[in-house]
């Protein structure tokens, strides 16, 4: 028997067709999904049940109390206007959809697809092309079709969520309209695909690392070369396949006059051919910035669809939690500070009057990127107290100590990224992320909803709270040691 199409099977297939297949035949072969796929997945659950209240007073089809297509075709029959959760399977077209909301509209019906995403970009609208094609070949006339998509301008007042204003409707019915073709040509291919005996032959390239994370991402990369070409910074799609296809699937295979053209690949290439890491020059001119007190200093920022705080926009990087490693003078050892919300309410406030306290006088700030900047900046927006002082000190004194790292080093273990999860393990091999119960900001972010209580959890609040000061502390200590190690190379040159 075919085997029938989902959204979910369609979306993969728009990405990558082995993912499709491995998906649907070989699911084993992904790792456990980490907690913030899951809390998305939730996130995702909870804005589509609240879009129900935009269009107020429909019948819900619950599939956990009778067979959906059968519930759907009475509801249909019997003239319900608005139908949540509406479902479809079509045998000739061998796809399965569920519709957010179905509309009874003069001549058929209007499709509306809720989404956590703020804008109604083409992504979505392939899914809400894909379910009125599921629907037609179902005999469901539907005419129209819309985006039901976060405003992210709406400022939460507290209390129930205004719904007319958090969403906002985009029509998308010409556009739709538009793909039908490609529609049902992916569909018939996807399925071709599906009831295949053979996994598809697929490159490994720069889709494989698209901002939706493919949980085979281990698998297909398994028997890569150490330094494959991929890693080589902001390469494109076509420059991979076309190394490849020349033969040169690791960088240092790369001729030299190919790599010469781009300053930063080629010493890429050297590092990986000498086999020496490098640090350059230019490092002694960046640390002779540095004065003292030295502050390293990092975040942890939760962010929703839904906001959790009155005053806070959908998305909105909401400050719980800072770290602050100082050395007042040269050769003085390093001391600690840091902060943690742990109270119900608003953290902002709290963040940041304990981090003026911490930073006040500090002569520069060592941060990694620029996202503390941006998160100061919000504060400052927002009317928080100290959120404007906090902001004018930061930028008055900050030296982004990635950028140092960027521009003037290079290590074979940082395999083209310049995460500071990346560069830590190289330069201080004695430290690592690894072995910590949190150890990524997604992973923070979960873990205080949880502590919270915005999400269920199966850790104690004060395990998690201490889970995430471990985390915070060691992301301001790497910086301190990486520093040390950029130091120590340019007394040393």
């Amino acid at each position: 028997m075919p085997t029938s199409l989902t959204k979910s099977d369609f979306r993969a297939g728009s990405q990558c067709h082995k993912r499709l297949y491995l998906q649907k035949h070989h699911p084993e072969l992904a790792p456990p999904a980490p907690g913030e796929p899951h809390r998305r997945a939730e996130e995702a659950t909870d804005v589509r049940i609240l879009g129900r209240r935009y269009f107020p007073g429909g019948t819900l089809i619950d599939s956990a109390t009778g067979d959906p297509l059968e519930g759907t075709a009475q509801a249909i029959n019997i003239g319900v206007e608005t139908i949540y959760e509406a479902t479809f399977c079509s045998d000739a077209a061998g796809a399965y959809a569920k519709c957010d909301i179905l509309r009874r509209i003069p001549g058929g019906w209007h499709l509306v697809e809720v989404t956590s995403a703020t804008k109604p970009d083409e992504k979505y609208v392939r899914d809400a092309a894909f379910k009125v094609y599921v629907s037609r070949a179902s005999g469901l006339p539907v005419k129209t079709t819309s985006i039901l998509h976060i405003n992210n301008k709406y400022v939460y007042p507290g209390g129930d969520y205004d719904v007319v204003t958090l969403f906002t409707e985009t029509d998308v019915t010409a556009k739709v309209e538009a793909m039908m073709p490609s529609i049902e040509n992916d569909i018939e291919r996807f399925r071709t695909i599906l009831d295949s005996y053979s996994m598809p032959i697929v490159e490994t390239n720069r889709h494989c690392e698209s901002k939706v994370p493919c949980e085979f991402h281990a698998y297909c990369h398994a028997n890569q070369p150490e330094h494959d070409v991929i890693q080589l910074p902001s390469i494109r799609a076509n420059q991979v396949s076309q190394y490849r296809l020349a033969g040169y699937y690791s960088i240092p295979d790369i001729p030299e006059t190919e790599i010469a053209r781009n300053a930063h690949w080629s010493r890429i290439w050297e590092v990986l051919r000498s086999g020496n890491p490098y640090f350059g020059t230019g490092l002694g001119d960046e640390l002779a910035k540095v004065a003292y007190p030295l502050h390293f200093m990092d975040f942890e920022t939760v962010s929703s669809a839904l906001p959790l705080y009155a005053g806070t926009r959908p998305y909105q990087q909401v400050l719980f939690q800072w770290s602050n490693h100082i050395i007042d003078e040269p050769g003085a050892e390093v001391r600690h500070e840091e902060f943690l919300h742990t109270s119900a309410g608003d953290p902002r406030p709290a963040f940041a009057e304990t981090l003026w306290k911490s930073i006040r006088d500090a002569r520069i700030i060592v941060i990694y990127t620029g996202f503390e900047t941006l998160r100061l900046k919000d504060l400052a927006n927002d009317g928080i107290p100290w959120g404007a002082e906090l902001y004018a000190k930061l930028t008055d004194c900050v030296l982004d100590i990635k950028k140092v790292v960027k521009d003037h080093s290079y290590h074979a273990d940082f395999k083209g990224s310049f995460s500071i999860k990346d560069v830590l393990p190289a330069l201080v091999p004695e430290l690592s992320y690894a072995d910590l119960a949190i150890h990524d900001g997604d992973t923070a972010s979960v873990r205080y909803l949880e502590m919270q209580g915005f999400r269920p959890s199966d850790q104690a609040p004060e395990e998690i709270a201490a889970n995430l000061l471990t985390y915070c502390c060691l992301d301001t200590l790497a910086m301190v040691k990486i520093f040390e190690v950029l130091a120590e190379k340019v007394t040393t040159a």
